[in-house]
């Protein structure tokens, strides 16, 4: 969702309007949402993980699937806490563009980032 901005509206922002600059303000900042624990593969959504820290927890490997579709700008980020490791595949199961330097799998206590380019998606940590 786009800013509402008071020149381009030709008017005053009304409250719902600021609440809603607000909110999506917070949400692109990281926001002061509760970080998301997962003890599982899964596949991961704009809605539930986007720009929220994603902690994995699991004892076994694990491989958490991106969303076919997000909006240019967003973040899956996080760190594998658990003994596994952690894999960041594509929907449909292809790798994630990396840099040659990035291992393929995430190791216990390493962060991780994945974002979403106009493009498609590309790991950055």
């Amino acid at each position: 969702m786009p800013l509402v901005l008071r020149a381009v509206k030709g008017s005053k922002i009304s409250i719902a309007e600021m609440d809603a600059n607000l909110t999506y303000l917070e949400s692109i900042a990281g926001g002061s949402a509760a970080p998301v624990a997962l003890t599982a593969s899964t596949t991961l959504t704009e809605a539930s993980h986007a720009n929220r820290d994603i902690n994995t927890t699991a004892a076994a490997a694990v491989t958490h699937t991106l969303p076919a579709t997000a909006t240019t700008g967003a973040r899956f980020y996080g760190t594998n806490l658990g003994a596994g490791v952690l894999s960041i595949v594509l929907d449909g199961g292809g790798a994630v563009p990396r840099n040659a330097l990035l291992p393929t799998t995430i190791d216990q206590y390493s962060a991780w980032e994945v974002r979403r380019t106009a493009t498609g998606y590309v790991r950055i940590a």
